[in-house]
């Protein structure tokens, strides 16, 4: 073999290897390169001050790994009680093609439901006392549509048993909720049930917008003993002039939650919602990787809480039982 044909073979086995060489090297350089990781965009659809859950649901997302401005966007709207902002709220989220919902209180699951129709976006809910009886979900097993999520009920039977643990003289009771809000609408009927068979008088009040709570109040001063403020996202939108009458005039408050006691209301007994922002935060990781709401089975809390304003109960020269006390979760002193 002659000279020129040796160094023309062995250019053919250098290019040979060099172009091995850049294939593997490529190989090499994309196996380095991590994936890109999708960065969701969760909407928040709220209606009340009250956002324990909300806290609990992205401490909860962060503990499944999603960590907000990094791989998860969180668009927050909260309409405080008015149902056409939270129309409107919605529609620009669904607008923005969210990659899920997550809503809290009966109207805005209503909402909810109504805008994401014909969409792909799935809706988590939490802070509703009827999911069934609203129309939000067909059953406990499956939704049989676009949402899961977990209710918040806490029958009426449990607000009212502490209520005489606390003021067993009650006589005259009232109440102050949106008639065509169907959480308040469940507990109040639960309210009729319960005081069926007692000498205990019950008094409504209605609003059907959070300005109306003024006069709903002052209707009924002097005519009631306590007033019970059921789970209601249009009454807990302006408490104000309820936590005034309360001090002005010495009439108790039963709130529907923490955040209402904490406000100046006298007691409280619901479910966590907190943990149920966690809880929902779970759901939410299962229909990220594709799991569809219909095959989440609506879930239920695990425990109660019950919160006391001491400061509130000396101001209104009210003595709260100590085995109230001792089963109390919050108490404001």
């Amino acid at each position: 073999m002659s000279l020129k044909e040796i160094f023309g073979q062995t250019r053919i086995v250098l290019i040979f290897v060099l172009l091995v060489s850049i294939l593997f090297l490529s190989g090499c350089i994309g196996e380095k390169t991590p994936k890109q990781k999708k960065t969701y965009t969760i909407g928040i659809l709220w209606m009340n001050p009250s956002t324990d859950a909300v806290k609990g649901f992205k401490d909860g997302m962060r503990e499944f790994g999603y960590v907000e401005g990094k791989n998860v966007i969180y668009l927050y709207r909260n309409a405080m009680g008015d149902e056409e902002k939270a129309r409107i709220h919605a529609t620009e989220l669904v607008a923005k093609n969210v990659d899920l919902l997550f809503v809290g209180s009966t109207p805005c699951t209503l909402i909810a439901k109504d805008a994401t129709k014909g969409t792909d976006i799935p809706v988590l809910f939490t802070v509703v006392s009827d999911p069934v009886g609203s129309g939000i979900v067909q059953g406990i097993e499956s939704s049989g549509n676009n949402l899961a999520g977990i209710s918040s009920i806490t029958e009426g039977s449990k607000r009212l048993e502490l209520l005489f643990d606390i003021l067993p003289n009650t006589k005259r009771l009232g109440v102050i909720y949106n008639p065509n809000d169907k959480s308040p609408q469940k507990t109040v009927a639960q309210f009729r049930e319960v005081l069926e068979n007692t000498n205990i008088e019950l008094t409504e009040a209605y609003i059907q917008s959070p300005e109306e709570v003024e006069g709903a109040v002052r209707s009924l001063i002097g005519r009631v003993d306590v007033i019970m403020v059921p789970p209601d996202s249009m009454v807990m939108a302006n408490p104000g002039p309820i936590i005034k009458a309360s001090y002005e005039h010495g009439i108790p408050l039963g709130m529907p939650n923490r955040r209402g006691v904490e406000a100046g209301g006298l007691f409280a007994i619901s479910s966590d919602h907190y943990e149920l922002g966690k809880r929902v935060a779970k759901m939410a990781d299962r229909v990220l990787k594709g799991t569809k709401p219909r095959d989440l089975p609506l879930e239920f809390p695990y425990n109660y809480i019950i919160s006391i304003n001491l400061k509130t109960a000396e101001k209104l020269n009210i003595t709260i039982p100590q085995s109230v006390l001792k089963r109390a979760d919050y108490i404001v002193e």
